[in-house]
């Protein structure tokens, strides 16, 4: 008999937790939109890892979509390449939302959004200028550049009278075996090959090609309300529950599957750079990996006029492997570091060299120099 009545006060308990057990299900298996955000941001190494990292969490936790509140100048091609292609092979869909009003979607930026599987803006934003610049100064002026500068603005005063054939030309000025500037190999590859790049991500997205292919070729840049006309970006949305809303009932292909995107009462969740992201995006600062570089020199230059102490040394050195570090996540002209390395041993020959302060006047001219062109 006792038995009897444990047993059918279990069942009871089974049948009084079933309500319970069915809600506790629907919670869990309800999805939750991710959140991260770039704010005025710099598109490098570091950058590119937490937009990784933060997709990878996401489709760990089933998540309904990641949302990338993006806001930033550019940035460097390799980290915009990582995010592009993992943007591509996401799990889930990858919302690229420019925001706050008064962001922009800049030249890496461009290729983020278009390779998102919905790209929506706030009102008074912008995107576009994606022409590719190599790291160190950009394209480089030479002397036909001038010239041909020159040549045009005479030929506009001039208009359009006497034969076209008796103007002068860059080419009457260039020798038959010279390259122009304009045909230098290195630009035009870097040119061709992010082109290419841009119009294989419109492809897939369904996207404006045309408007892709003039933003990278002419800098080409267009406000929210353009971008939605060109089919650049699906919507626009004021906040953030607006967004959520409008991407309620919104279908993507992943994997060549329908996905509908149940997102209007969602909930939202955050994820925020780790320290060591936001430590090595510190370092990516220009201002910081100049100060960095600056103090390491002037610890190594202590320790060589005033040998014996060391930890002026030790730390010249580590900040100048922080610096190295930063610089590896900038577009840094080198020319400007060989200007501060030479100013550094100007003064260090300054200091030993009995002189009348001719060494330590180069130094300070090539530390300002180097200073002014060094990103």
């Amino acid at each position: 008999m006792r038995s009897n009545r444990w047993l059918s006060l279990i069942f009871f308990l089974l049948f009084a937790a079933l309500p319970l057990l069915s809600i506790g299900t629907s919670f869990a298996g309800y999805n939750e939109v991710y959140v991260i955000q770039l704010n005025d941001a710099t598109i490098n190494p570091v950058t590119a890892d937490y937009i990784i990292r933060s997709i990878d969490y996401a489709e760990q936790q089933k998540a309904e979509c990641l949302v990338i509140k993006l806001d930033t100048p550019g940035g460097l091609l390799n980290s915009t390449r990582s995010i592009v292609k993992k943007i591509l092979s996401s799990e889930i869909p990858v919302v690229v939302y420019i925001y706050p009003s008064g962001s922009r979607a800049g030249s890496a930026g461009v290729f983020i959004t278009y390779a998102s599987h919905i790209a929506a803006m706030a009102p008074s934003t912008n995107i576009g200028a994606a022409h590719p610049v190599q790291m160190g100064g950009g394209e480089q002026r030479n002397f036909w550049d001038a010239l041909r500068d020159a040549l045009d603005a005479r030929n506009k005063r001039e208009g359009e009278e006497g034969d076209a054939s008796d103007r002068t030309t860059k080419k009457d000025y260039v020798a038959d075996d010279h390259t122009p500037d304009d045909e230098n190999p290195m630009s035009s590859k870097i040119l061709q090959d992010t082109l290419a790049f841009i119009k294989s991500i419109a492809q897939q997205r369904n996207r404006n090609i045309e408007w892709a292919k003039l933003s990278v070729t002419e800098s080409q840049s267009i406000t929210e309300q353009e971008a939605l006309e060109k089919n650049v970006i699906e919507m626009i949305a004021k906040s953030e529950r607006e967004l959520l809303e409008k991407l309620d009932g919104k279908t993507v292909v992943i994997d060549g599957r329908e996905v509908t995107l149940e997102t209007k009462d969602a909930p939202v969740k955050y994820i925020q750079m780790d320290f060591r992201q936001r430590f090595l995006n510190v370092l990516a600062n220009p201002n910081i990996a100049y100060i960095l570089m600056i103090l390491g020199f002037y610890g190594l230059l202590y320790e060589v006029t005033n040998p014996g102490i060391g930890v002026p040394g030790v730390l010249g050195l580590m900040f100048i492997i922080l610096a190295f570090f930063s610089m590896q996540t900038l577009p840094t002209n080198y020319a400007g570091v060989a200007l501060i390395v030479l100013a550094i041993v100007l003064f260090i020959a300054e200091a030993n060299v009995p002189g009348f302060g001719l060494l330590a006047l180069g130094g300070i001219i090539s530390m300002f120099l180097g200073s002014i062109i060094l990103f």
